[in-house]
């Protein structure tokens, strides 16, 4: 049977690379999708609670600043602006945090595809260097030196 050729090695090599990197971007994705969720779902409540934070915050404590300290009533409104804002600041940046977490499930993806892409240049160049040509080369040699014939390349 004819042996296959460098190129069509390689060619089988990559389908083969895309196929398995393709379901472990499946496999990640769903994962980081599920830990995504409770990310959004932070965030959304986050923005929410800030917008109407803000505007609770401003009138209430703007109007209870302005009777109990005898602030002006614009200072007693930039100081219950600003309070609310740092809560939905905070939270945005703890709802950050929770995205970024759920977003390093990718990087295995990521690191693979990166080490495939390496092993492609590498394979493109000297395509005896593949993993299947090592294996079949030296599975086929076993064969014959075990039935006491030299193997002539």
């Amino acid at each position: 049977m004819d042996q296959p050729t460098g190129i069509r090695r390689v060619v089988r090599d990559v389908a083969d690379l895309c196929e398995l990197q393709l379901e472990l971007f499946a496999v990640d994705g769903k994962q980081a999708t599920r830990r995504s969720v409770a990310a959004l779902a932070l965030l959304l409540i986050a923005l929410v609670f800030g917008f109407a934070a803000i505007t609770a915050a401003v009138f209430a404590s703007a109007h209870w600043l302005h009777e109990s300290a005898e602030w002006a009533m614009s200072t007693s409104l930039l100081a219950a602006g600003g309070i609310a804002a740092s809560i939905g600041v905070l939270l945005a940046i703890v709802s950050w945090v929770f995205i970024s977490k759920a977003m390093s499930a990718l990087d295995e993806t990521r690191s693979e595809f990166a080490e495939n892409l390496r092993w492609i240049k590498a394979a493109v160049v000297a395509p005896e260097t593949s993993p299947r040509a090592q294996v079949r080369k030296d599975s086929f040699s076993d064969r014959y030196a075990s039935a006491g014939r030299d193997y002539v390349r």
